[in-house]
């Protein structure tokens, strides 16, 4: 059971979006703005199950309030209002929902809509170079994992500071809560891509 200093201080968890349209299966969509695929919205209703019943394991009746935190991409934004749906046909004390740009996807610049195969043809070298420094070499255009961390590292501290006290869920991408689940892991981000992390998962960040 966490320290009752744990729970009045905050909580904090990640949840990543459901899966997309299928018009982008096989390629590397980053901040590409595409959709939620219909199958995706049982999937975060189920995940917001999920949610509802590790924090009733963990705190039982001393719940915090829930804030959602989204990204501002659509796939994002369609699957917290799956979330907040359930958590409040469930009773849950749930907080003004926003919306914060510092969560928004890696940027894969100009590979971003391309398939693996096009990359490795067109970006041998830059391929290359990024599988051997994860962390810290970014796609053309684009940004590293070093990068994305950062960018998470501060949004969740701002966010701490604001909303102390509260649960805040995050709704993002797969880049930005494998990001905040290595520090929390105190893994290094070359190891960012084995984090098990599929569609509508939800994890625990405390570290973050």
């Amino acid at each position: 059971m966490p320290r009752e200093s744990e729970a009045r201080t905050g909580e904090l968890w990640g949840m990543r979006h459901g899966p997309v349209t299928d018009a982008v299966r096989g390629r590397l969509y980053g901040r590409l703005d595409v959709p939620l695929h219909p199958a995706g919205r049982e999937q975060m209703r189920r995940a917001a199950r999920d949610f509802l019943r590790l924090r009733q394991a963990l705190y039982g009746a001393e719940r915090l309030p829930v804030r959602v935190v989204s990204s501002p991409l659509a796939r994002c934004r369609e699957s917290a209002s799956h979330v907040l749906a359930v958590l409040r046909a469930a009773g849950e004390e749930v907080l003004a929902p926003l919306v914060d740009e510092a969560l928004v996807e890696l940027a894969l610049g100009r590979w971003e809509g391309l398939c693996k195969e096009d990359i490795r043809r067109d970006f041998s070298a830059e391929w290359a170079a990024r599988g051997a420094d994860l962390a810290r070499v970014a796609p053309p255009g684009g940004e590293s994992f070093q990068d994305v961390q950062r960018r998470a590292l501060a949004a969740v501290r701002r966010l701490r500071a604001v909303h102390s006290g509260e649960c805040l869920l995050l709704v993002s991408h797969a880049g930005v809560i494998r990001s905040l689940m290595a520090h929390a892991l105190a893994l290094p981000l070359t190891e960012v891509l084995r984090l098990p992390l599929p569609p509508a998962a939800v994890v625990r960040l405390e570290r973050a």
